[in-house]
């Protein structure tokens, strides 16, 4: 995907999503038109910044990178300024990414572009609670499937009889934080010794593979 544009001074707003995994090459594409060097009065700098969960900070100035295992392809001529990532890691390099090329002395934006990079990691497997759920008739009772370690956070769904059942999602935005859906439950004795099934899948494991946990509730009487 190259951002070239027929106008020389139009901005790029839209955020491109790149997925990779732990380990691999990642090369972000910043093209432009070269004319963008001879319709500006003022000496252009370029740019790459990064924003994580850790914090927001320069990665290359001009042709030159600021993090080890970034390498920078800079070729006015044709119009490239590509940030290369090598050994991709979740900790650095899991967020947003974005090229910029500014007017120096007045710092005018004349092009951006940007990238959300995801880092691909397979979820944990889902971990339901309570493990041994116990109910009363007629009295409203909360189901939790959470699962974590994965990028991007997973999907968690909740079935009872092969049917998909409504329940309220809460991402937790990093590996290190659980995802939890919880399940609202409105227990009758019909419900007694039904069972729940939680499935886990991210973007990391195939549609086919996605992990499961199973569990049985018990209605008591209201009587």
């Amino acid at each position: 995907n190259e951002c070239r544009t027929d106008d020389p001074q139009q901005l790029s707003t839209a955020i491109i999503t790149k997925d990779a995994l732990e380990g691999e090459t990642i090369r972000l594409d910043c093209r432009y038109n070269p004319r963008l060097l001879d319709l500006n009065s003022n000496k252009l700098i370029f740019y790459w910044h990064r924003k994580n969960h850790l914090k927001t900070d320069p990665v290359a100035i001009n042709e030159n990178p600021l993090e080890i295992d970034y390498l920078i392809e800079y070729n006015t001529d044709e119009g490239i300024y590509d940030l290369i990532i090598k050994k991709a890691q979740y900790d650095r390099d899991n967020g947003q990414f974005e090229c910029k090329i500014k007017e120096a002395g007045n710092g005018a934006e004349v092009k951006s572009r940007s990238y959300l990079v995801t880092i691909l990691i397979p979820p944990g497997p889902p971990i339901i609670t309570p493990n041994n759920p116990i109910a009363r008739e007629g009295e409203k009772f909360h189901l939790n499937c959470s699962s974590e370690g994965g990028s991007p956070d997973p999907l968690i769904q909740w079935y009872r009889d092969g049917k998909l059942l409504d329940g309220q999602m809460y991402f937790g935005g990093q590996r290190n934080h659980p995802t939890i859906n919880t399940l609202i439950i409105d227990p009758s004795l019909d419900h007694d010794r039904a069972i729940y099934k939680c499935t886990v899948w991210n973007r990391a494991t195939p549609q086919e593979r996605k992990l499961e946990s199973f569990v049985s509730l018990t209605v008591h009487c209201k009587c």
